[in-house]
């Protein structure tokens, strides 16, 4: 399960950086890309907390990625090169998702799943693509009022 979902973080990360590369700046201002981003953090961890049976928050997460998939593609103004990448990460993520989540009831030869390395080491790269992430607005300070 660790494997799969540090895949479909991974492919997290792709798509938001197609959506940053092929961001509408003509109709939505930066600061509404970094607000879902700092929303949807929350949000899904709230859900990841509130659902705990793997199958059902496998389906939530489905839902919740073509939403967010959703809302990539209309913050990118349905580019066409940006839909395709998108959906292509979308599809990915589904199917990994699922692989993942219905491997997951799978034990080793003793009986034990494990539940301590692999999770911190999850923890921690969530925390870090979090607060990495919002770090791509500095890159261009061109136009921004607090450049130096």
């Amino acid at each position: 399960m660790f494997c799969a979902d540090l895949i479909v973080l991974l492919l997290d990360l792709v798509e938001a950086l197609i959506t940053v590369v092929y961001f509408n700046e003509d109709e939505f201002g930066a600061w509404y890309l970094f607000g879902f981003w700092v929303a949807w953090g929350f949000v899904t961890s709230i859900i990841q907390e509130v659902v705990t049976e793997s199958k059902v928050e496998c389906i939530v997460w489905c839902f919740l990625e073509t939403v967010q998939c959703a809302l990539y593609n209309y913050f990118c103004a349905f580019k066409l090169l940006s839909v395709a990448a998108l959906l292509g990460c979308w599809a990915l993520q589904i199917i990994v998702k699922v692989a993942g989540a219905f491997a997951d009831g799978k034990q080793d030869e003793n009986g034990n799943k494990d539940c301590g390395l692999a999770s911190r080491m999850k923890a921690n790269f969530v925390a870090a693509y979090f607060g990495v992430l919002p770090l791509l607005f500095t890159i261009d300070q061109t136009d921004s009022m607090f450049a130096t």
